[in-house]
C-alpha cells in the first residue's frame, strides 16, 4: 500500500512540476507568432494490480469483498471471481 501511495504521489508531483513549468513557458512566449507547446498527459491507476503467481490482487479487482483466487463457472469456461460487472476479454490485468 505504501508503494502505491509513493508512486501515485511521485507521478502527481512530476506532472504538477512539469505542467507548471509549461504554463510559465507559454506565458513567456505568448504572442501572435509563438508556437503552442505540445501538451502531454499521463494517467496512472495503481489499484489495477494483478499478479496471479503471487496471488496478489489490486483493490479494483477485489473491492475488499471478492477473492479472485476463487473461480466460478461461466458457461463453458472458468473465470476468477472479480468485483466487476463485466469480465475483461484478456483476463485480469495489472499495472505491474
Amino acid at each position: 500500500m505504501q508503494k502505491m501511495i509513493f508512486w501515485t504521489l511521485a507521478c502527481f508531483l512530476t506532472f504538477f512540476n512539469w505542467s507548471s513549468g509549461l504554463a510559465q513557458e507559454q506565458k513567456a512566449t505568448s504572442g501572435s507568432s509563438a508556437k503552442r507547446a505540445t501538451q502531454i498527459f499521463a494517467h496512472f491507476m495503481p489499484w489495477f494490480g494483478a499478479d496471479a503467481e503471487k496471488e496478489k490482487w489490486g483493490y479494483h479487482w477485489t473491492m475488499n469483498s471478492v477473492d479472485p483466487n476463487q473461480f466460478e463457472s461461466n458457461g463453458s469456461s472458468e473465470q476468477r471471481k472479480i468485483a466487476a460487472h463485466y469480465y475483461p476479454e484478456i483476463g485480469l490485468f495489472g499495472d505491474n
